[in-house]
């Protein structure tokens, strides 16, 4: 189980008291247009090379007409030396983000090997949460939400998808790729039973973010009602309390999270 140093069963969702108690209560999830995270301040939150699925030196006319007229929905955007490319189509696409923490964090504890610890170090949850103002409502201050069965929280979320027209296919759950975007670079990793390649700008971000471990859940779907209902509103997969617990925290200082076979909630203690 333990050997992939790749492998991750659970998922981290940082977000504010109310949202993260509706989390815990409802299952309420937020999905977003992947444009909104596109942003040149705040890096780590926000990414300037959100979407971009490829880049090239400017200089380089041959390939910059290829990438420019690969799809028909093509944005350029220069920076220093090189073009980026993205897709219209891509940065509209209903994304959600979490941290998904890999077997690689994690040292065994025990002789049996069934227990693990591991530390998430404060930059992340600093990425996320920034300073926070000791005058923020109460509301509004930072929440984490550790939630232990990643897999049975994907079920419970593509029963809910699909009640609204979403196919089976059209539910994406991907890990990102790092790659160096400060260097020419084009993506074309898409899962082999989905023949869009829309989404390949947003499984793929910048290297120097690599820190964060970063899982998403795309939809890619033609179903343009659902689409527009799910970017509107919250969907709600029903109570998760069963398989996550919600902590008042901004762990600027990091988290210790100890794991065994049954991935005990219980067993998550700050640093």
């Amino acid at each position: 189980m333990w050997e992939d140093k790749n492998v991750f069963h659970e998922l981290i969702r940082c977000t504010t008291i109310k949202h993260g108690e509706a989390l815990l209560k409802y299952g309420s999830l937020k999905f977003n247009p992947a444009i909104n995270w596109k942003k040149d301040d705040n890096l780590g939150r926000g990414d300037p090379l959100e979407g971009a699925f490829a880049a090239c030196y400017s200089s380089e006319l041959l390939k910059v007409r290829y990438y420019e007229t690969k799809y028909n929905d093509v944005t350029v955007e220069n920076r220093g030396t090189l073009t980026y490319f993205f897709r219209d189509s891509t940065m509209n696409l209903p994304c959600i983000c979490f941290f998904a923490p890999k077997a690689k964090r994690f040292n065994f504890t025990n002789s049996k090997r069934t227990e693990m610890t591991g530390i998430i170090d404060g930059q992340y949850f600093q990425d996320i949460f920034g300073s926070v103002d000791a005058d923020t409502i109460e509301e509004n201050k930072p929440m984490v939400i550790f939630i232990a069965r990643r897999y049975e929280f994907e079920n419970r979320l593509k029963i809910a998808l699909m009640k609204i027209g979403i196919k089976h296919n059209e539910i994406l759950f991907e890990p990102i790729e790092y790659y160096n975007k400060m260097e020419p670079f084009y993506v074309n990793t898409v899962p082999e039973d989905h023949p869009s390649n829309k989404i390949a700008g947003l499984i793929a971000k910048n290297v120097q973010l690599s820190h964060q471990d970063e899982y998403r859940v795309i939809i890619d779907t033609a179903n343009e009602d659902a689409k527009k209902a799910l970017l509107e509103s919250p969907i709600c997969i029903g109570n998760i309390s069963d398989i996550a617990i919600g902590i008042k925290d901004a762990f600027e200082y990091g988290v210790q999270i100890t794991r065994g076979d049954l991935y005990d909630v219980s067993s998550y203690m700050k640093k």
